[in-house]
């Protein structure tokens, strides 16, 4: 079971609130009365919370931490709610979190009267928070179940609770993707040295992977972090039959990754774990895919994407759908996606919701594109799909506005 004190995150806080200069590892060492490892590791969690409230605790070099104000009305409006118990479960959501995290890393029976004491919440606020865990993790074929005189415990394929890690929790905050922040994984991985694995990861890996983003990169970083970290706990994948087909140059580079990662983690990677690692490169990396059919994948994009462009301009009349660049996008992209699909895949957009909200109109035209490619050629895509069409309509249409 996670172990983590609330209450000492309360009076970390607590006292850098009164303190107007910098405070000392050792001196917030002595306080809280736990290691400077752990302080640090609290000062993490404690800024995860109010960076978004107003405030963050500073580091200044070899003076000590500091709490400083972007916003200070907005954080004390925050930190004087009359319903805070502890600083992290102040809401819903927050609480929302810290179950999702206390449920898919612990192995152990929790107790109602454990989760009372920490939240600091009524049996009925606990329970609806419960209804709302239940329906995120039943996405992912995850379960909570309940087992009299013992508590609460998740139940569920081990393949599953890695997909609900990543897609709930590494995932949870966009900023953390935009700023390149690993916090949670870095927390939830701590029996993998971070450092270390950053550097197999660049040595190895960046070499052969075609860099399509910054979250695609951190997806496949993060899903392969995170497997070692089970892997190290027992914790092995039953089943995975997928084994994609990887080009000749790229075997050799994966396979010394593994090799070298086994040796410094002192670890014992099972081929069913190497499929799925592999599996979780080509997912991100599709350019790492031997494809038989890479010449047929190419000219179907091109056909999709001329009756895209050609529908587009006979629906819209508008110069940007005539956009060199936009077509060389698309047919980029649905070449891609026809390699993804190989495997069985498809890709998520941490930006789904942003791309729905702020471009409504490219993502209703990339929706009604999308419904004509389904009927015409088969293919089923996703509504994350559909945003990174969307995208690239969006960056066409701005780009026409600036040109014209």
């Amino acid at each position: 079971m996670m172990k983590l004190s609330f209450q000492r995150l309360d009076d970390i806080l607590n006292y850098l609130i009164t303190q107007s200069s910098p405070v000392t590892l050792d001196a917030l060492s002595k306080l809280t009365k736990v290691s400077g490892r752990t302080v640090r590791s609290d000062i993490k969690s404690i800024n995860e919370l109010i960076s978004k409230q107003g405030a963050e605790v500073f580091l200044i070099r070899k003076k000590g931490y500091l709490l400083s104000y972007h916003n200070k009305k907005i954080f004390e409006d925050f930190w004087n709610n009359k319903d805070t118990g502890t600083f992290l479960f102040t809401s819903s959501e927050s609480r929302v979190q810290y179950l999702l995290r206390l449920f898919l890393t612990s192995d152990s029976f929790i107790t109602q009267d454990f989760l009372l004491s920490v939240l600091f919440v009524s049996t009925n606020t606990l329970y609806n928070d419960f209804r709302t865990v239940k329906h995120l993790l039943a996405d992912y074929q995850l379960s909570i179940v309940n087992k009299s005189n013992l508590g609460y415990r998740l139940e569920g394929e081990e393949i599953d609770i890695r997909m609900a890690i990543n897609q709930l929790i590494f995932q949870e905050n966009l900023t953390d993707f935009i700023t390149a922040s690993n916090t949670r994984e870095k927390d939830l991985c701590l029996n993998i040295d971070f450092q270390k694995f950053s550097f197999f990861f660049e040595k190895y890996l960046n070499k052969i992977v075609q860099k399509d983003s910054d979250y695609f990169h951190k997806n496949a970083f993060s899903g392969i972090l995170l497997s070692f970290s089970r892997i190290k706990e027992k914790k092995i994948i039953n089943n995975f039959d997928l084994n994609p087909s990887l080009k000749e140059k790229v075997k050799k580079a994966i396979l010394d990754f593994l090799r070298a990662s086994e040796d410094e983690f002192k670890i014992v990677i099972p081929e069913v774990e190497r499929r799925y690692i592999i599996y979780l490169l080509t997912e991100n990396f599709p350019n790492l895919l031997f494809d038989n059919n890479n010449k047929e994948n190419m000219l179907l994009a091109k056909q999709i994407v001329n009756d895209v462009t050609f529908d587009l301009f006979q629906l819209t009349k508008s110069r940007w759908t005539l956009d060199e660049g936009l077509k060389l996008s698309l047919i980029d992209h649905f070449n891609r996606l026809l390699n993804i699909h190989q495997i069985k895949s498809t890709r998520n957009n941490p930006i789904l919701d942003v791309v729905k909200n702020d471009f409504p109109y490219p993502f209703e035209l990339a929706i009604s594109q999308v419904q004509k490619i389904e009927k015409r050629y088969d293919i089923s895509l996703t509504e994350d799909e559909v945003s990174y069409i969307a995208l690239y309509f969006a960056s066409a249409i701005e780009n026409s506005m600036i040109m014209y």
